[in-house]
């Protein structure tokens, strides 16, 4: 049985290196012209099938993008994968059971869902249509788009003739092979092919010189005792997360090189004790941040957040020197999806009324006493699935239980059990009893 495995597996990579065979000059005029298909597959069980089909359409002339052949060794499989994405004429979305689970998939449908280009799904086994609530492809799929079905017996067997039929009579573009004989024709063949040169030159330049210097801040930061980690969620991904946990010594020299990553978006997250800096404005460059963490500071203001646009998840908890307008600012982050403001004391409900129109899902406004019920029926309709405000002035009682009604993605809630309606709280607690909801009314400290 083993055997049997792996000659499978062996004739498969014999027709990857076939598929792989282009010219010298198909790979130079690649870059530019992109291809007639990009073939986005789950490798684990979509393997066969994309190798299949792109054997097929090529048969028919059509260029195709298989990542497994197409990038070589020592290239950067992400830059080289958004570049050949971009610029291809259509995407194919191989819809096996497993590709739920592949983030490359998912990453290269966001990448080319950002071109406004068409993805063709072929539904192998209804694999896409009884989508899984929790894919993160469900937002990529257009059902106005052509579709494809396929039974589940096609991963072993190969694309069938109707769906060859129905990718060719639908694909109404010029193909790469016809724009490379009109390049050639126009500008002849060794003119093109010097100019390729040049241009690949200066490419290549542009595209280590962020890397070199990407490198040197990330060596000088490291050595001033700055804590950095890679993106956890993406080991492979350039991206950045940075801790200072020390006064640096020479802070206007870290901010240039922490200026220097967030230019090629290497910085995604900053956590740091403000105490030890004592505002945001040295960060105000830091326009790209996805992430900031202010935690347990002496902040007066919150103004220079008005340039991070980027950021999704805020947190500024325990700065008991905000006040209500300070947070006005927060209508301008309309990214903004985490928020935690536990301990800042002086906010009021005027603070929740902000937030109106954001896409926040997860709040925290824990010993916040100045926030009552009214104030947290401004948080209606709001997308919410976590909501957490103990130790505020908010009881249970039958306004919060219409509250929750009004909330329809909450999972997660956190509220005091004091002064607690006795019929609302067992009303809250049937809300909850279903698995994957969590209900917290025990008490808690509140030496905030």
């Amino acid at each position: 049985m083993i055997s049997q495995i792996d000659n499978k597996t062996g004739a498969l990579n014999e027709r990857l290196e076939q598929i792989s065979q282009r010219s010298v000059w198909e790979r130079l005029t690649d870059r530019f012209y992109g291809y007639d298909y990009f073939i986005s597959y789950r490798w684990s069980d979509g393997r066969f099938y994309a190798v299949s089909l792109c054997e097929q359409l090529q048969d028919k002339g059509f260029d195709c993008f298989l990542d497994s052949t197409d990038f070589g060794a020592g290239v950067n499989w992400k830059s080289v994968g958004d570049q050949s994405i971009r610029k291809t004429s259509r995407l194919i979305l191989v819809g096996s059971p497993e590709v739920h689970a592949s983030k490359a998939v998912s990453r290269e449908l966001r990448v080319y869902r950002s071109t406004g280009k068409t993805i063709v799904p072929i539904n192998i086994g209804k694999s896409l249509t009884d989508i899984p609530v929790s894919s993160p492809l469900l937002e990529y799929l257009d059902r106005d788009s052509i579709w494809i079905p396929e039974p589940i017996s096609a991963l072993d067997e190969g694309p069938s003739p109707p769906t060859i039929t129905k990718l060719v009579s639908s694909f109404d573009l010029e193909r790469n092979h016809a724009r490379r004989m009109r390049f050639l024709r126009t500008t002849g063949i060794v003119g093109g092919f010097l100019l390729l040169l040049a241009a690949g030159a200066i490419l290549r330049l542009w595209w280590n010189m962020p890397g070199k210097r990407t490198a040197e801040a990330l060596g000088r930061l490291r050595a001033s005792g700055l804590t950095i980690h890679r993106n956890t969620d993406d080991p492979y991904s350039g991206q950045f997360e940075i801790a200072i946990r020390e006064p640096p010594a020479q802070f206007t020299s870290i901010l240039q090189d922490l200026t220097t990553l967030e230019t090629y978006n290497d910085v995604f997250s900053l956590d740091t004790n403000m105490s030890l800096i004592g505002d945001l404005a040295p960060f105000k460059p830091l326009v790209n941040l996805k992430e900031l963490h202010v935690a347990g500071s002496d902040l007066q203001s919150l103004s220079e957040l008005s340039g991070m646009r980027q950021l999704t998840t805020l947190v500024v908890a325990q700065n008991r020197q905000l006040q209500d307008n300070d947070f006005l600012v927060l209508t301008e982050l309309q990214q903004l999806r985490s928020l935690e403001i536990d301990g800042c004391s002086e906010v009021s409900n005027q603070v929740l009324g902000y937030l109106a129109g954001l896409p926040l899902q997860r709040l925290w406004i824990n010993s916040c006493r100045k926030i009552d019920i009214e104030g947290v029926e401004l948080l209606a309709n709001l997308p919410l699935t976590e909501l957490r405000m103990k130790n505020t002035s908010v009881i249970i009682n039958a306004r919060l239980i219409q509250l929750v009604d009004e909330l329809p993605s909450l999972r997660t809630l956190a509220v005091s059990p004091q002064d607690a309606d006795p019929d609302a709280l067992q009303m809250l607690k049937t809300h909850f009893k279903d698995q994957g909801y969590r209900l917290d009314v025990a008490k808690t400290r509140t030496d905030f």
